[in-house]
């Protein structure tokens, strides 16, 4: 805290002599209460630097963002794929369908079906592109059997998943 040495004069007063220089008088007066305001002036300053001090160490703390941040990915999708097996009542595969024998809707409102494709044994080619020689130890992922329908991947983030839940997704 700040000391504040103001030295206060008294107020000089006239003599008998000086009784009639009211000018001189006046002067001194003026400079007296100036000198007083300015010191109340200071002092309420300081007292609200002071008060204000006070009160912000008071302040409720701010909410800090959490030690382990959540990220959350928004995306807009204006495509969804439905994969869909159809049978008859017999449980056989129902076959050689077409985009126009499906009706789609979501909230009960139609939507366009914008690609349409049928997978099955049909559409399988029987050929897989040839594998080239590899030294020991080298590997690709070129598929050793023919792959039939959608892809999966699967994907491991290694970087901010908990080693013990790595290996859980591992096995």
């Amino acid at each position: 805290m700040m000391a504040l040495d103001l030295h206060l004069r008294p107020i000089k007063r006239p003599s008998p002599s000086d009784r009639f220089n009211l000018r001189e008088m006046k002067k001194a007066i003026h400079q007296e209460s100036s000198r007083l305001y300015f010191c109340t002036v200071i002092t309420v300053f300081l007292g609200a630097l002071g008060l204000s001090g006070t009160l912000a160490a008071q302040a409720p703390p701010k909410k800090s963002a959490p030690q382990d941040p959540v990220i959350v990915l928004q995306q807009v999708v204006r495509r969804v794929r439905v994969d869909v097996v159809v049978t008859d009542a017999k449980g056989q595969l129902v076959t050689g369908l077409q985009a126009s024998d499906f009706h789609v809707a979501e909230d009960r409102k139609p939507q366009i079906i914008r690609q349409f494709e049928w997978h099955g044994d049909e559409n399988v080619e029987p050929t897989l592109p040839k594998r080239p020689p590899l030294p020991p130890h080298t590997f690709m992922n070129l598929p050793e059997a023919q792959e039939q329908g959608p892809l999966t991947v699967l994907l491991f983030d290694a970087l901010n998943t908990p080693v013990g839940d790595q290996h859980n997704a591992r096995a």
